[in-house]
This record gives C-alpha cells, sequence and structure tokens, in this order.
C-alpha cells in the first residue's frame, strides 16, 4: 500500500526540517507547522476533558465577555458562516450560549455566554494551562510579549489573503 504524497511521517518531517535548514522561507514555515500541530494535539487532548473540541472552544472564548453577531463570530474564527451557525446551534443546545434576535431587526441575531458557558469555558482552560505550562514557562513575559505581536501580525497578512481584508 502506498503512502499519499501528502502525509509526512514524523522522522520524515524531522528530516526535512534539519535539511531545509538552509532554506530559511522552507525551514521556518516547516517548523511553525509543527509547533502549530503539536500545540493543537495538547489543546485538544486537553478540551476533550470538558467535552469541548477546538473550534467550540475558540468560539466560546471569542463570545465570552461580549455579545457577537453568528457572521461576526465566523471571522473572528476563521470559519465559513454556515458551519460556525451550526456549531452555535448546538453550543445552544447545550446550554453554552444563548441566541437573542434583534427587537429592530428579527433577522439579526446575537449570541452570548452563559453562566454555564462561563463555567465550561473557565474549566477547559484550566486544563488547557496544565498541558501548556511546562511550554511556556521557559519563555518570560518580554519574549512571550514579542512572539504574540508576531503572531497577531502574522494572523492579520494571512487572513487579509484569505479574505481580500485585514482580519
Amino acid at each position: 500500500m502506498s503512502t499519499p504524497m501528502n502525509v509526512v511521517n514524523r522522522r520524515d518531517a524531522r528530516q526535512m526540517s534539519i535539511d531545509s535548514e538552509r532554506d530559511f522561507d522552507t525551514g521556518a514555515w516547516l517548523l511553525l507547522l509543527q509547533v502549530a500541530g503539536s500545540i493543537t494535539l495538547l489543546i485538544n487532548r486537553a478540551l476533550r476533558l470538558s467535552n469541548l473540541n477546538l473550534d467550540t472552544w475558540l468560539l466560546l472564548e471569542t463570545v465570552h465577555g461580549q455579545t457577537r453577531r453568528p457572521s461576526e463570530l465566523a471571522r473572528a474564527v476563521g470559519g465559513p458562516r454556515g458551519s460556525v451557525s451550526r456549531r452555535i446551534a448546538r453550543l445552544e443546545e447545550q446550554g453554552l450560549v444563548s441566541i437573542r434576535l434583534s427587537l429592530d431587526d428579527r433577522r439579526v441575531k446575537s449570541v452570548s455566554i452563559t453562566p454555564d458557558g462561563v463555567r465550561v469555558l473557565e474549566t477547559a482552560r484550566g486544563h488547557i494551562e496544565s498541558v501548556l505550562a511546562p511550554v511556556s514557562d521557559w519563555v518570560d513575559d518580554t519574549e512571550r510579549g514579542r512572539v504574540t505581536d508576531y503572531h497577531r501580525q502574522l494572523l492579520k497578512i494571512v487572513r487579509n489573503r484569505m479574505y481580500g481584508c485585514p482580519a
């Protein structure tokens, strides 16, 4: 049985990383993908303890502390409106968010987190912090700020390329 060309095993990925150190762009992007993938796996494992997945956690984080329209949520989490709307409906069925219709325009909906949603979110944050603490403890606050600023700028550029407008 042959392996699809787009599937890279860990050994090959490590070798690609070593080989691509000569080529900054390829090596840097490969490392970024490896870090993002590894962190995503850690976060997903932690979120399972709260019966959440990455997509629902991102929605809860985005709506926490403010009321948002579904289109704003879709733009904020970088997902298609239809799938974000379905996730919002599931979160509402679970009692984690509430959806309200505007009094002025019944077509306009707003989404807010419920007290149960806040409790689930706070529990999930604790699980995430526990698995990421060893990763983030070695970075001081100054470096963390620089990395955060870099990632925000990178996200803005990537989203501009994806959607044709600033994030």
